[in-house]
Order: structure tokens, then C-alpha cells, then sequence
């Protein structure tokens, strides 16, 4: 069986500091809804397929936003968990040992084909990788409100999206993590691969544009972006 490159987006978020009735991913940015720039941007780059974990009743709207922005490489739906990690473990249970899986975040709208396929050479090299971009602010380690340290700043990346894996490296992760009894919640995939494989996760270079949008705020910044050339063109 030849390998494949697969895209997994956790689509189930209901991004509470928004303070919308909608899921952020599904809130519309320059009149399309921002899942659609993620969508177009790995239809446009060389992943083979693009598996969504989302709930039941948010999968007629995302039948539609295929359907009109012409996603031919989507895969399939599954379910959402009640954490991403287990929104992703439902998406990595649709590969094989042998394929390749780039987890981005649906609202991460900003990513571009050219980095989806930077990621893709990279994990295919290196097994595991991340994008990130090195931290600008001074970070500051707090407790009980009291400042217990710096860490030097050159060694701090912003960790984003995608995150890639050869499957096995990942689905093994997952499985030391379920027999330890699945004690901490990861906050992202990599964290996973770094606690229960012996795989180094690398970094590779991010873009400064590829934001979370997390905030109404975010949604200004967001439509400034996508307004410039080397952008998704929707």
C-alpha cells in the first residue's frame, strides 16, 4: 500500500471568547466562513486527502462550503470529541501505519499551501515537526501571581499548526498514552509525540501571519490578511 498524506482538522471548538452563536471556525471572514480559506488551502497543496472531525449538526454547513469551494481531495467526516485530542484521535483512526497526517486547526485561516508543503517535506525527513515562529515578548513565569523566572527568550517558539507525523509515530504516542490511563490532556499533538516516543519533534519555520483566530479582535486582523496578495485567493 503506498503511503498517503492526510489532513486532519479538529472543526469542533465552540469558542467561547468570541461570544458568538456559531463556532468561531464557521464565523464568516471576507464573506466566506474561515474553515473554507483552511479547506482551499490544502486542496490546493499536495496533500492527498482532508479528514474533518466535527459534530453531527454542523455536517450539512460543511457539505456546503465543500461543495461551493470545489474540495475534491475532502476524505470523510468523524466525530468530535469532547477535547481535540480525542477529535484527532477519531481522524487518525481513518489512516494506515504508513501515511503521513498534518493536523491544522480550523481556525488557523492564514496557512498557506506553501507551508503545508514545506510541513509535508519535512515530516517525510524528519518523522515528526512542527511550524512555530520564535517568540518576541520577554515570557515570564508566574505563580500565585508573583514572577518565578525568564526563560531565555531564544529558546522559545510559538508552537502552530500544522503539526505532522508519520501515523505510526503518532497512533503509538497514543497508545503509551490510553495504557498510562491518559492522565494529562495535551494541548496540542506534539506534546503527545514528546512524552511517549523516542522521535525528536522538530521545528521548522512558521509564518508570522498564520494567527489562531481566537478573539473578535483577531477577526480584523484575519480579514486584513486575507486581503493580501500572497493569500489564499478565494
Amino acid at each position: 500500500m503506498s503511503e498517503k498524506v492526510y489532513a486532519v482538522i479538529p472543526a469542533g471548538g465552540v469558542g467561547s471568547r468570541m461570544r458568538s452563536d456559531i463556532p468561531k471556525q464557521f464565523m464568516d471572514i471576507n464573506d466566506s466562513p474561515m474553515i473554507s480559506y483552511v479547506l482551499r488551502a490544502f486542496e490546493e497543496s499536495r496533500v492527498d486527502g482532508i479528514i474533518i472531525a466535527v459534530s453531527d449538526e454542523y455536517i450539512e454547513f460543511l457539505e456546503k462550503i465543500i461543495k461551493e469551494h470545489d474540495i475534491s481531495k475532502f476524505t470523510c467526516f468523524v466525530q468530535n470529541g469532547s477535547e481535540r485530542v480525542y477529535s484527532v484521535k477519531n481522524g487518525l483512526d481513518k489512516t494506515s501505519d504508513e501515511d503521513i497526517v498534518l493536523i491544522h486547526d480550523a481556525a488557523r485561516p492564514m496557512v498557506t499551501p506553501e507551508l503545508i508543503n514545506s510541513c509535508i517535506d519535512s515530516v517525510k525527513k524528519y518523522e515528526a515537526c512542527i511550524a512555530a515562529v520564535p517568540v518576541k515578548d520577554t515570557i515570564k513565569e508566574v505563580s500565585e501571581g508573583v514572577i518565578t523566572g525568564t526563560p531565555e527568550r531564544s529558546r522559545l517558539f510559538a508552537a502552530q499548526t500544522p503539526q505532522c507525523f508519520r501515523v505510526k509515530v503518532l497512533r503509538d504516542a497514543y497508545g503509551k498514552w490510553e495504557e498510562e490511563g491518559k492522565i494529562f490532556i495535551p494541548t496540542d499533538d506534539a506534546s503527545l509525540v514528546e512524552r511517549y516516543s523516542d522521535v525528536p519533534v522538530r521545528i521548522i519555520e512558521g509564518d508570522e501571519k498564520n494567527i489562531k483566530v481566537t478573539t473578535p479582535g483577531d477577526i480584523k486582523v484575519a480579514e486584513s490578511i486575507l486581503k493580501e496578495d500572497d493569500c489564499i485567493n478565494m
